[in-house]
């Protein structure tokens, strides 16, 4: 009894005495099927492997999508948490969301609360004070190598003056160095390009600090006081 081996699978075929030539004829036919089904197989891992492998690119670019979006609603929030605990005068905790490597520049953290103590109290002997706060969306999100992420925000100061309330906007450079978690912030208007990089030599090229905008009166709306 004659066996043909094919792949895993022994297919046996009896070969009569009188009918060789006939059985020779007839072997190929289960040959045939089991290589069909093996074939079969194949195919169907294949298209599987497509099905899976196929959603990976556009999933991919949706995943880094909802990062960013998680990455610049985590910097718009702790920018306004920040400027919202300078505008209720506690500094410490305003400095603390500063770039580090800046504060360390000026000084290091309590001579840099010190200065800006000094500083808003000399505006409150000429009679400006500041009456909120505002941080808009990032700009634009920007990721530089595996782990650093990069933002720029606008924030505007209301102040009251003796002449009249303004606003006053100025751009803010935000560093993630956890992929968008966390953040530290610096107010860009107030630098130029070249001090930017002494401070931030990871500074991404997409990232375009605007001059800083002049101060606006706020017109009073009719029936106002």
């Amino acid at each position: 009894m004659p066996t043909l081996e094919v792949g895993e699978a022994a297919i046996r075929v009896t070969v009569a005495p009188h009918d060789r030539g006939s059985a020779r004829a007839r072997a190929p036919e289960p040959v045939e099927r089991a290589r069909h089904a093996r074939s079969v197989n194949i195919g169907t891992w294949a298209l599987i492997l497509v099905a899976l492998a196929g959603p990976l690119a556009p999933a991919t670019g949706n995943a880094r999508a909802a990062a960013d979006v998680r990455a610049a609603e985590a910097a718009r929030r702790t920018a306004q948490e920040a400027y919202t605990a300078f505008f209720h005068g506690n500094y410490e905790r305003f400095v603390d969301a500063l770039y580090p490597p800046l504060v360390r520049t000026m000084g290091g953290r309590e001579r840099v609360v010190a200065q800006i103590r000094g500083d808003m109290e000399k505006m409150r002997s000429s009679g400006v004070t500041i009456k909120a706060a505002n941080v808009t969306a990032p700009l634009k999100i920007v990721r530089v190598g595996h782990t650093e992420v990069q933002t720029l925000m606008l924030s505007t100061l209301l102040a009251a003056t003796p002449n009249g309330d303004i606003e006053i906007p100025s751009y803010i450079l935000g560093i993630s160095a956890d992929g968008g978690k966390t953040w530290k912030f610096i107010d860009a208007g107030k630098m130029g390009r070249p001090e930017l990089v002494k401070v931030v030599p990871t500074l991404s090229g997409e990232i375009e600090i605007p001059a800083r905008p002049a101060a606006v009166p706020v017109r009073k709306q009719p029936g106002t006081h």
